[in-house]
Order: structure tokens, then C-alpha cells, then sequence
């Protein structure tokens, strides 16, 4: 497969703090001016879990951890890809990032 400059790319975001991405985005902005097509954040996936403090018989002794997943979707147009390459190298830790390639 040949991926030439007219494709698109599609770029899933995710991450357990919303500033992660959106300083990620304003990198990707600065590297790739004019190239950035839509920018769209997705619902964030909430989960909660509640953890016995006591083993035994005690169990109104308990603590409630919630979990934030926000995600964010890019759609990168007219791009070449090294510049993509470059981008996905210098990521940040605590990013996790799914990349597509849609043909036109």
C-alpha cells in the first residue's frame, strides 16, 4: 500500500487528564499550521469502584475511586507521512493515541 499526500488521517486521543490533550493539540497545531481539519472530543468514559478498607466484618467501611477516560478525535488532512511520524514520536506520557488512514 502506497499512502500518498492526498489521504486523510484519523487520530484517536485518549488520556486521563483533558489538559494532556489539549496541549497535545496546540503541538500538533504549531507543528502542522493549516493542515488541522476538525478537532472533536468525545464523551468521557466514567468509571467508579468501591474498595472494602476492612477485609472482615466491617462493611460501611468502604472508599469510592473514579476513573476519567476524555477522548478526542483529529482528522488531519494533505499531510505527508513523516510529519505524522514526527508528531506521533514526540507524544507526551499518559497519551494513548490510535491512528487510521482513510483513503480518498
Amino acid at each position: 500500500m502506497t499512502i500518498k499526500k492526498s489521504n486523510t488521517f484519523i487520530i484517536n486521543l485518549k488520556a486521563f487528564s483533558h489538559n494532556i490533550i489539549k496541549y497535545y493539540v496546540e503541538y500538533i497545531a504549531l507543528n502542522l499550521p493549516n493542515k488541522l481539519l476538525n478537532l472533536s472530543s468525545q464523551p468521557t468514559t466514567k468509571k467508579k469502584f468501591t474498595i472494602l478498607r476492612s477485609p472482615h466484618k466491617y462493611k460501611k467501611a468502604q472508599e469510592h475511586f473514579q476513573l476519567s477516560i476524555f477522548k478526542s478525535v483529529l482528522i488531519l488532512k494533505n499531510t505527508n507521512i513523516n510529519d505524522i511520524y514526527k508528531i506521533l514520536l514526540n507524544k507526551p506520557k499518559g497519551i494513548f493515541i490510535k491512528c487510521k488512514i482513510q483513503q480518498n
